[in-house]
């Protein structure tokens, strides 16, 4: 699975949007995991230097949930590793 990953991460579209390959794996994980488009993918990195180690932030508003995701690059194992962190709400919460 790792080997796969590795390879569909190093190909054309992540490698042109996410500047590294730990970011490319939080990409791909937020569009298979998640179900994001692209450009929602691209929207929902938060890769800044104030970001509280988030990498991503996904919003599900017909599942009424918001996904954290933090990711850790191991560099002596070469693995990628992603927490996501969801919270959820009530459907009919006050506007």
């Amino acid at each position: 699975m790792y080997n796969k990953i590795s390879d569909e991460i190093a190909r054309g579209h992540y490698q042109k949007h996410f500047p590294n390959n730990r970011l490319s794996f939080v990409g791909r994980y937020v569009r298979n995991i998640h179900g994001q488009d692209a450009n929602q993918t691209r929207f929902c990195i938060t890769e800044e230097a104030d970001d509280k180690q988030i990498d991503a932030i996904v919003i599900d508003d017909d599942a009424h949930a918001v996904c954290a995701v933090q990711s850790k690059e191991k560099r002596d194992a070469l693995v990628l590793d992603a927490k996501a962190f969801e919270f959820r709400w009530e459907a009919d919460l006050p506007s």
